[in-house]
C-alpha cells in the first residue's frame, strides 16, 4: 500500500504517473500475472538506471543481442530507490551475486533478488565494472 512518503519524492505529474504505473505493477505481481520492465544501461557506463521490483519473486532477465561482453552483477537499495544508497549483492557465503551473461539470451532463477525492492543491474563485477559501448535494454521479467 502507499505510504504518504512515496508521494514526497514527486515534483511533477510524470512523477506521479511513474508511481502509480509501478504501484500498479506491484499489485499485479502480487497476484502471480507476469509483468516486463525494461531497464538500460547507457553508452559508456556499466550501471543501469534503477528499477523498483518489489512484490515480485520470480525474476528473469532477457539480453539484447549486441550485448558487450560480460557477467552481470547487482546493486541493490532501500525503499526510496536513493542512488547513494545502493550496495553491491552478496550471496549468505560472501560471494558477489554473478549472473553469466551473453548476448540473445534470457536468464532465469535469480532467488537472491526476491527480498529486494529496488535494484541496478551491472555490467561485470563490483571490482571489474565493464562500459557497454551502446546504449543497452534488458528486459526483466517480473511474476509475483
Amino acid at each position: 500500500m502507499a505510504n504518504a512518503g512515496d508521494f514526497q519524492k514527486f515534483g511533477n505529474v510524470v512523477s506521479v504517473f511513474e508511481f502509480f504505473k509501478d504501484y500498479f505493477a506491484r499489485i499485479v505481481g502480487s497476484v502471480g500475472i507476469t509483468y516486463w520492465k525494461t531497464v538500460t544501461i547507457s553508452a559508456g557506463s556499466s550501471l543501469s538506471n534503477p528499477v523498483d521490483i518489489s512484490g515480485f519473486r520470480n525474476i528473469a532477465i532477457t539480453m539484447p543481442d549486441d550485448w558487450t561482453t560480460a557477467n552481470l552483477t547487482f546493486m541493490v537499495g532501500p525503499r526510496d530507490g536513493s542512488p547513494d544508497q545502493f550496495a553491491n549483492l552478496y550471496d549468505s557465503a560472501g560471494n558477489e551475486v554473478v549472473l553469466t551473461a551473453a548476448e540473445d539470451r534470457t536468464i532465469t532463477d535469480i532467488p537472491e533478488l526476491a527480498p529486494c525492492r529496488w535494484i541496478r543491474i551491472r555490467s561485470g563485477t563490483n571490482a571489474s565494472s565493464i562500459n557497454q559501448t551502446a546504449d543497452r535494454e534488458l528486459v526483466l521479467i517480473l511474476k509475483g
